[in-house]
């Protein structure tokens, strides 16, 4: 991230290496960045709040007093949010053009086959079967054998209730 010298001023050297730091990232590198100015923008968004809350407290007498008090920390706080926008930003790009990638090597998306040999085997077995599945409905025959078995299921139940009422009485 760019920053312009008065802005610089609001941070210590560990921050604005971290700030300033450049890609290309690695996933892991990257992830600790957006962590650490994840909790750096946290901590100046927690220190602001107790400000308000102090200067509220206090009653200052003079009317711009709270106003410019917290300026610093709004702006620091500000930069942080723009910094980790930017970062979760890059993380997004790096994770969608792996995506593109994992799935082109991976042998998902149609019409792009990386082993020739897996698609002419896909395609032999997808011709036999779906004139099969043509044949009979989607999941029928599956369905048909649920039905059967819960229906044996509560029939064995209710008999055995009965029989034991018929011991009981």
């Amino acid at each position: 991230m760019r920053l312009s010298k008065s802005q610089a001023a609001l941070f210590n050297k560990r921050e604005l290496r971290l700030l300033t730091a450049k890609g290309p990232w690695h996933v892991s590198d990257l992830a600790t960045a957006i962590r650490q100015v994840r909790d750096l923008r946290d901590r100046q968004r927690d220190l602001l709040q107790r400000q308000d809350a102090r200067l509220a407290r206090a009653g200052t007498g003079r009317v711009g007093a709270i106003g410019v008090a917290n300026e610093r920390t709004a702006l620091k706080e500000r930069i942080l949010d723009e910094a980790l926008d930017g970062l979760q930003a890059e993380l997004r790009d790096i994770d969608q053009e792996s995506t593109l990638a994992c799935r082109e090597l991976l042998d998902d998306v149609p019409g792009q086959r990386a082993n020739p040999k897996k698609a002419a085997k896909r395609a032999s077995t997808a011709g036999a079967s779906g004139a099969a599945r043509k044949t009979t409905p989607a999941g029928a025959g599956h369905v048909a054998k649920k039905t059967a078995a819960a229906s044996g299921k509560r029939a064995g139940k209710v008999a055995k209730k009965s029989t034991a009422r018929r011991a009981t009485a």
